[in-house]
């Protein structure tokens, strides 16, 4: 609706030329604008209801199968493709949603999940709830990795739960969108740098503007 009316705003202020008068305009970009408010808050909330069946089943299967992936009796359809991907290539899981913090970067956050594949590598993964990938990702996940290493994992409490001594092998983002076939990797050394030279950015620029 709004690149439609991008292509009339010409016209739009030559009523002699033109198509849409100045007041249909107006009510027009404010039906798109609630359009795209109303999209935007219900991705946020498809978001959250995937992590949460995320988390549930990757619970279970800790709990109850040592972390081996177990096939679900019954399924949501949205978690379906992520489960099916799971049973082939996770070997077991390590964790899921665990706190994690760096008093030498003072920073701190809380992670989705990490698994062991096939191939006996550790990997740091990131649910997101669309189908592509950003470089912010990546670099989220790098900051991850440097706390988990740091401080270990941390339950709500602030109680450890895990030690690293293992360093990540692979990251992994895991577009949940209505397009998912595979989980989009990255190395995690490079991540590691983009998150700590973002982070230094961040901080010398929250500086000079309080000067």
């Amino acid at each position: 609706a709004a690149e439609k009316g991008l292509r009339n705003i010409n016209s739009t202020f030559c009523p002699d030329a033109g198509v849409w008068e100045w007041e249909e305009w107006s009510k027009f970009l404010n039906r798109a604008y609630r359009a795209h408010h109303e999209l935007k808050e219900k991705r946020a909330g498809e978001g959250t209801d995937l992590h949460e069946l995320a988390e549930q089943w990757i619970g279970t299967c800790l709990k109850e199968n040592a972390g081996k992936p177990i096939e679900p009796f019954l399924i949501d359809p949205k978690l379906k493709q992520f489960v099916d991907w799971c049973l082939i290539n996770v070997k077991r899981f390590l964790f899921s949603e665990i706190h994690c913090y760096s008093e030498r970067l003072w920073v701190g956050g809380k992670t989705d999940f990490g698994y062991e594949d096939l191939n006996g590598n550790h990997v740091l993964a990131d649910i997101k709830s669309r189908d592509k990938d950003y470089f912010s990702d990546h670099a989220q996940c790098g900051g991850y990795d440097i706390q988990l290493y740091e401080c270990g994992g941390l339950d709500k409490d602030g109680n450890e739960t895990m030690i690293f001594k293992k360093r990540f092998g692979k990251h992994a983002i895991f577009t949940l969108g209505n397009n998912f076939k595979e989980p989009i990797f990255s190395k995690p050394e490079e991540n590691r740098k983009a998150f700590e030279h973002a982070l230094g950015l961040y901080k010398l620029k929250q500086a000079y503007e309080s000067k």
